[in-house]
């Protein structure tokens, strides 16, 4: 099934269709986006840079997703990433009372090939930490970076990403948490290995954190200008290959040496995080109660 216009209305995408991208396709405010278990989504490659985008005010809700390049002649599966990748937008810097979030309930988000050279396979931009509530993402071959955090603050239990042609994990000006697992592998570019963490710090505070227990299993050159707290983790070295893999024993966090926060202020922001989703957590609870 082909989707070449906006989704303006509430619509279910069906396991028994593949659905085809066609173009920049917004998924609107105060729109609801239902995708049965298992459905596939085709990104045709092309000029168009097709996309699937959720604006602000947007809801998405499923279980397993994927998400693939595909040729523009017959919209079959390509291993080739020419598209403009998916992207999910939220509020964090709307102060109006009356705002509406966005909810992004997702089990697993499994993508391949997205992106081109300069568009993000996967983008999440000024998300609240209640507007996120996907759990796991998987990102195969991008052409650009793996995936893409800017001006948001989120938790994520799983976070894969293999061979994205430029960095792996992107993060600025954000707060990311890491609860269960984290794969990154990095290719070559020429002789040298890309980049696993690309970490800046331009107006707001930017952290990762993985918590005690967090398996990590990362591979390529760490990153530039980074400070690694860990007891785990073994301190990299510029430009040289780093490779670990290993269920970290006690939380590691890593910052953007331009953040002047000392340790127990990091750890005051993701605590507030923590305690902000516990709070959003039992009112979910609460208004199921209700329900019954």
């Amino acid at each position: 099934m082909i989707i070449k216009k906006n989704i303006s209305c509430s619509y279910t995408f069906c396991k028994k269709n593949t659905y085809i991208i066609l173009g920049k396709i917004h998924v609107l405010k105060n729109v609801k986006l239902t995708v049965e278990n298992g459905t596939n989504i085709h990104l045709v490659n092309g000029p168009m840079k097709s996309s699937l985008i959720f604006d602000k005010g947007s809801q998405l809700f499923a279980k397993n997703i994927y998400i693939k390049a595909c040729n523009s002649k017959n919209y079959k599966p390509i291993k080739f990433a020419d598209n403009g990748g998916i992207c999910f937008n939220g509020s964090i810097d709307d102060l109006n009372d009356n705002i509406i979030l966005s909810n992004f309930t997702v089990n697993k988000i499994h993508t391949y090939y997205l992106g081109s050279f300069n568009t993000q396979g996967i983008l999440v931009q000024d998300i609240k930490l209640n507007e996120w509530n996907i759990s796991s993402v998987e990102s195969y071959n991008s052409a650009c970076n793996g995936f893409y955090i800017k001006n948001s603050k989120i938790n994520i239990n799983n976070l894969k990403i293999l061979n994205s042609y430029r960095d792996g994990l992107i993060l600025i000006d954000s707060l990311l948490n890491i609860i269960k697992t984290l794969e990154i592998k990095m290719l070559k570019s020429g002789k040298k290995y890309n980049k696993i963490f690309n970490i800046n710090k331009i107006n707001a505070e930017t952290f990762l954190k993985f918590e005690s227990n967090c398996i990590v299993n990362i591979s390529g050159i760490f990153g530039d200008n980074l400070k690694l707290i860990s007891s785990d983790l073994c301190q990299p070295e510029k430009d040289k290959y780093y490779l670990f893999n290993k269920c970290c024993q006690e939380y590691s966090l890593i910052f953007p040496q331009n953040e002047n926060q000392n340790e127990n202020e990091i750890n005051n922001s993701f605590i507030r995080s923590s305690l902000l989703t516990n709070i959003i957590e039992h009112v979910k609870i609460f208004k199921n109660m209700l329900q019954y």
